[in-house]
C-alpha cells in the first residue's frame, strides 16, 4: 500500500482542479467537490489510522481537546502558496472525517456567481433584514462576503455578522 500524501498537497490538488471542498472519509479515498460532484484524488481509499493522521495534523492541541470533548469542531488552517480553508471534523461511526472548504483570496463580483439579477439590488437596499439561505455550496458565504463588499464601497460602513472563520478582509479592504 502506497503511502498517502500530506493534507497540504490534496488541498492544493482541490484548488488546482477547481475544486470547492476537499473530503476525508474512512474507507474512501480523498476526494474534491469539483461543480458539485466529488472526485477520487488517489486510487487508494483511506483506513481510520489515515484519515485521522491527516486531519489531527492540522490542529494544535486546544483544537483536538474541543474536537474530542465536541465531537466536531469548525476552524480554519491556511496553507503557503495555496490559500485559506474552514475545515469542518467531526465523528462519523466512530471515526473521524472531515470537509475542507477552500475560501478564495479574491472576493469575485457578484454577476459572477450565477444568481438572478435581483440579488444585486436586493444587496443595495438600504433598510431591513435580508436572511441567505441555500443548500451547502449555493453561494451564501459568497454572497455575504460580495455585499458587505459594496456596502463598504457605496456607504463607507458596513457590518458582517458570521463565523469568523469564514473570511479574512485584509486591512487594505477594511481602510476608508
Amino acid at each position: 500500500m502506497t503511502t498517502p500524501q500530506g493534507i497540504r498537497d490534496y488541498l492544493a490538488q482541490t484548488v488546482t482542479k477547481g475544486g470547492s471542498d476537499l473530503h476525508l472519509t474512512v474507507g474512501a479515498p480523498p476526494a474534491a467537490r469539483v461543480h458539485g460532484s466529488l472526485q477520487a484524488l488517489e486510487e487508494m481509499s483511506f483506513d481510520a489510522g489515515q484519515v485521522r493522521e491527516l486531519i489531527l495534523g492540522t490542529m494544535n492541541e486546544t483544537q483536538r481537546s474541543k474536537l474530542e470533548d465536541d465531537w466536531e469542531l469548525d476552524y480554519a488552517i491556511e496553507v503557503s502558496g495555496v490559500g485559506r480553508f474552514r475545515g469542518n471534523v467531526h465523528f462519523c461511526r466512530q471515526n473521524i472525517e472531515a470537509v475542507y472548504r477552500y475560501i478564495p483570496a479574491e472576493i469575485p463580483e457578484l454577476s459572477t456567481l450565477g444568481h438572478y439579477p435581483i440579488l444585486e439590488e436586493i444587496c443595495h437596499l438600504q433598510r431591513g433584514l435580508v436572511l441567505i439561505t441555500g443548500v451547502t455550496g449555493s453561494g451564501k458565504t459568497e454572497v455575504c462576503i460580495i455585499s458587505a463588499k459594496d456596502l463598504r464601497d457605496s456607504l463607507r460602513h458596513h457590518h458582517y455578522f458570521g463565523r469568523p472563520y469564514r473570511i479574512f478582509f485584509s486591512a487594505q479592504f477594511l481602510a476608508h
